[in-house]
């Protein structure tokens, strides 16, 4: 059994060294001190390949479940690329022949479905329901500009140089198909998100392939100008890409088991790669109309449709979120969260506009606000969860008996408001008895029987034309307080009300 030193010793010196090593043969790619180009270029990345399989396999061995399947992949898809690293160079030094195409190509080809296979194991949070669609769209977006780019400087080009044998042309158009493959795992990565303690190690795994597409990508237009030297950039990008993999394996070994995911951040950190990859295709179609004979002007122009397509739906399902999102904010603002009742906001709101149509139809409304008499002897012996439910059992009471276009609100605490008609059909007192027998009977029991609430005081106020909701409120309040306090002198009454008619010459001013 190893110790946590152990494990965690010889990884960061194998990792530094082979940081030390990466740099050293990018430097020497421009200076080129001494050593034989092909020799040194064929076998400079079998170094950090190596490294890059045995810290991923050792990932791996750490790991339950998809993600150590993921890293065995990646595992696998390393030693796949280090055998055609061996093979190219057995080609190429040893038997003196063209290695490209070669015995190497199915081991460098198996290297992207492989790598496709552990990225797509990678645990990642999943998005809220909402974000899926448009999370979809974006990697369309993203997938479209790549295709865009890759079909524009390798894969049309090649299949045009009509010289070359058709094996030549077929493998040079399944090196950017493979690429197109390693974006589509990447996408996974950056537009769902790793969980915030594999952030870091993803990030790097998704450096070290993006390098690696520009390497073949560079790759394939220096080969097809016919400049390509070994021991060149692309070479050194190779190396770079490899050592981020291997960074990546050792850095996840390092992580935390966080699960937290923090969606503002990652809609800040995404929202900008579909903007970028629209940039590129437009980027491309205006070379190609500067620049006409070097490319189809057509392709391109079919791409940056489909990318104004995209960007259109996308911008279809992101208004659709908005106004459910101010849909969701208006419920938040007008609903009492504990009750589902009216918010005090929603009730003013209402309630003048209910007012102003009552007094130019000249129709009265009653305002009735109720207070809960003795609901802080609840809270204090039994507890703010029974408390909670009296006041949810209340509000049960109020929807029930409230007609549609009535309005009833929890002002706050155990202070209920509404707002009814008040004519020869609606009668504010018969509402007020009505209530008061629901809650009286239909409260929660103790358990030795007795109801957890036994009386409630009611104030009313009518209007007649020309009192405002306010003037309504404030008459409703005070009769509320001269009604609890005729309940104490009657402790027997289960309710307790008066009734203000507010007539014109005495509304306050």
């Amino acid at each position: 059994m190893t110790t946590s030193g152990e494990r965690h010793g010889w990884p960061r010196v194998l990792t530094g060294l082979l940081a030390a090593y990466a740099i050293t043969y990018t430097v020497w790619t421009f200076v080129h001190w001494g050593g034989h180009r092909v020799i040194v270029s064929d076998v400079a990345s079998w170094p950090v390949v190596a490294g890059a399989v045995l810290l991923a396999w050792r990932k791996s061995n750490d790991l339950t479940g998809p993600a150590r399947l993921a890293w065995r992949w990646i595992a696998f898809a390393a030693a796949s690329w280090l055998v055609g690293e061996g093979l190219w160079f057995y080609e190429e030094v040893i038997r003196h022949r063209n290695p490209f195409p070669s015995i190497a190509d199915p081991f460098y080809l198996l290297f992207y479905p492989l790598v496709f296979v552990g990225l797509m194991l990678m645990p990642v949070q999943e998005p809220r329901r909402r974000d899926r669609m448009t999370m979809l769209l974006d990697a369309g977006i993203v997938m479209v500009a790549a295709l865009m780019t890759i079909w524009y400087l390798v894969i049309q080009p090649t299949v045009a140089d009509s010289h070359s044998p058709w094996t030549t042309i077929a493998l040079s158009v399944a090196y950017p198909a493979g690429d197109l493959v390693l974006f589509g795992g990447i996408l996974r990565i950056l537009l769902r998100g790793p969980r915030r303690g594999a952030m870091p190690s993803l990030r790097l795994l998704a450096l070290g392939l993006m390098c690696l597409v520009v390497a073949d990508i560079t790759f394939a237009r220096l080969d097809l100008a016919g400049t390509y030297q070994p021991a060149s950039v692309p070479d050194a990008m190779w190396v770079i890409a490899m050592f981020f993999v291997a960074a990546a394996a050792y850095v996840a070994d390092r992580e935390s088991a966080a699960r937290q995911f923090d969606y503002e951040q990652r809609e800040r950190e995404v929202s900008l790669i579909p903007f970028g990859a629209v940039f590129v295709g437009l980027g491309l179609l205006i070379y190609q109309a500067a620049a006409p004979g070097t490319g189809s002007l057509l392709t391109l122009t079919i791409g940056v449709f489909g990318l104004a397509v995209l960007v259109g739906a996308r911008q279809l399902v992101l208004q659709h979120d908005i106004h459910g999102l101010i849909g969701e904010l208006e419920h938040l603002v007008s609903t009492d969260p504990l009750t589902g009742l009216a918010s005090r906001r929603r009730f003013f709101d209402h309630g003048n506009r209910m007012v102003a149509v009552a007094n130019e139809n000249g129709t009265k409304c009653a305002v009735i606000i109720a207070d809960l008499d003795g609901f802080k002897r609840i809270n204090d012996q039994h507890g703010h969860a029974e408390g909670d439910a009296v006041l949810k059992a209340v509000a049960g009471c109020y929807r029930g008996l409230i007609a549609p276009d009535e309005l009833a609100a929890r002002l706050g605490g155990d202070e209920f408001a509404c707002i009814v008609h008040a004519d020869h059909e609606h009668d504010p007192d018969q509402f007020v008895c009505e209530v008061g027998r629901a809650v009286t009977s239909g409260i929660t029991k103790t358990g030795d029987g007795a109801p957890l609430l036994t009386s409630l005081s009611f104030g009313v106020a009518i209007s007649n034309g020309v009192s405002s909701l306010d003037d309504l409120l404030l008459i409703a309040d005070t009769a509320l307080y001269r009604a609890k306090r005729e309940r104490i002198g009657d402790q027997a009454r289960p309710t307790a009300r008066i009734r203000a008619v507010i007539p014109p010459a005495a509304t306050p001013n």
